[in-house]
């Protein structure tokens, strides 16, 4: 499925000035990782049936259904009740996966991040410690994520850095242009999911 072409010129005007590929980088973005949509999930679980998700320092769980694998590794919210987006959870101390609920979901994830020691997207190549800045890879980046759907989730994209480690932070206008044109181009995804996985319905 290719990125729908309003949404691709978006993020070819957003990113402009970035000259940091985010397949390899020791930025801090992959601390709090960006969201996917369903139409990534389905494309990660399929990359994990096939044993291609690999990290150096932790094991992913095998024989996990399409509902057991988005409960185990990631979080969901949703954007004033619409967009339906999945947070890929993070390494804490002891392996352990920080679980973030979706009641008032940003102001949990701050709140935790800041309460735990947190090692970084679970699908990064291995754990991100902070002093550490060597580099870090995705295991979900691919060569086609400015033109299709991917594996990578799609909020990935939107967030850049413009020289290593200098992360630049979108104006709440990009911010809001976003959500919105994410909501438009993928409508009806907190039902579709829910009639797809009621098991899982909040």
């Amino acid at each position: 499925m290719n990125i729908p072409e309003r949404i691709k010129e978006f993020l070819t005007e957003k990113k402009q000035n970035s000259n940091s590929p985010c397949d390899q980088c020791n930025s801090d973005c992959c601390k709090g990782p960006g969201f996917a949509i369903f139409e990534n999930i389905k494309i990660i679980y399929e990359k994990y049936e096939r044993g291609e998700l690999i990290r150096s320092d932790y094991n992913f769980q095998p024989g996990l259904s399409l509902s057991q694998f988005i409960f185990k590794y990631f979080d969901r919210a949703s954007l004033n009740g619409g967009l339906l987006i999945f947070f890929p959870k993070v390494l804490t101390e002891d392996d352990q996966l920080l679980s973030v609920p979706p009641w008032n979901y940003w102001q949990a994830r701050d709140y935790l991040f800041k309460r735990y020691k947190t090692y970084g997207c679970i699908f990064l190549d291995k754990r991100k410690i902070d002093g550490d800045y060597s580099i870090n890879k995705c295991i979900l980046h691919n060569n086609r994520v400015e033109e299709e759907i991917t594996e990578k989730p799609i909020d990935c994209l939107f967030l850049h850095c413009n020289g290593i480690r200098n992360i630049v932070n979108p104006r709440q206008v990009e911010s809001n242009l976003w959500f919105s044109l994410l909501d438009y181009h993928f409508p009806n995804s907190v039902n579709i999911f829910n009639q797809q996985f009621p098991e899982l319905r909040e």
